[in-house]
């Protein structure tokens, strides 16, 4: 596979992670947490920044844990009735993006 299309694959692979994100009013960001990705955090000014950093992150992360030889968790299917989610993020705004 050459580097263009696996690159699209990973690319695809990365938007299936979920972001939680959420506006912290003291520093005026947006932060955003990858649930299911440990300690895989970032922000932005706006939230499509957030959003794109977001995306960022989760590519830093996944070629970390591929350098270290670490496994790299799937993408968590979030179904709609999630009560672990909503209780765990109340006031947060949760998206797969």
């Amino acid at each position: 596979m050459n580097g263009s299309a696996s690159s699209a694959l990973d690319e695809e692979r990365y938007a299936a992670y979920s972001m939680v994100l959420e506006w912290d009013p003291q520093g005026r960001i947006y932060v955003v947490d990858v649930p299911e990705l440990p300690g895989c955090h970032t922000h932005g000014s706006t939230r499509v920044e957030a959003v794109q950093q977001g995306h960022d992150a989760i590519a830093s992360w996944i070629e970390a844990a591929r350098a270290w030889e670490r496994p790299v968790p799937p993408p968590r299917v979030w179904e709609d009735n999630d009560e672990a989610s909503t209780e765990a993020h109340a006031g947060s705004y949760a998206s797969r993006v």
